[in-house]
């Protein structure tokens, strides 16, 4: 993995974080599993995540990107909880995220991007949310949306810093 330090570097390495969290969730036998504590993070019964791994997901995995008055309309990838990625707590308890603090994970508008948006995930606010998944087919339900969601958050990646991957 290579990044050169640009205005998404931050961004990327959180989205990397998601994508190796839900990667633990589908995986079990995953390299950093050999920790017994840690594997209630992982899968259990099956393809359904374990809760404990769900709760994880729903934190650092994306669920969608949304345009905000509160940052001059500039886009901001958000996590199940409508809070910006790696931020936990549920979204109905305390003040909503103030999103002009988390400049790491703020996008620029671009032509490009907002393309790669539109081929890639469903808009369902005209210009303004677009999401990765919905609730039938959250990443933690099924085997099939969570390897989809990986596709999406890598094509991401690839999109935000071509070759980090690589």
């Amino acid at each position: 993995m290579k990044l050169e330090t640009n205005q998404h570097s931050n961004l990327v390495w959180l989205l990397e974080g998601g994508r190796r969290q839900l990667m633990l969730g589908m995986y079990p036998e995953y390299p950093y599993m050999g920790c017994p504590r840690h594997r209630d993070v992982a899968r259990v019964r099956g393809s359904r995540f374990s809760g404990r791994a769900a709760l994880v997901a729903r934190v650092s995995a994306p669920y969608c990107i949304k345009r905000d008055r509160d940052i001059n309309n500039k886009l901001i990838v958000l996590n199940r909880e409508y809070k910006p990625i790696g931020c936990g707590g549920k979204s109905w308890e305390g003040p909503k995220a103030h999103y002009p603090d988390f400049a790491g994970h703020i996008i620029e508008p671009s032509g490009d991007m907002l393309v790669w948006m539109r081929e890639n995930l469903t808009e369902v606010h005209k210009d303004s949310n677009w999401y990765f998944f919905n609730d039938v087919t959250a990443p933690w339900d099924a085997r099939k949306h969570t390897e989809s969601l990986i596709l999406k958050i890598e094509s991401l990646i690839d999109h935000l810093a071509p070759g980090f991957l690589e």
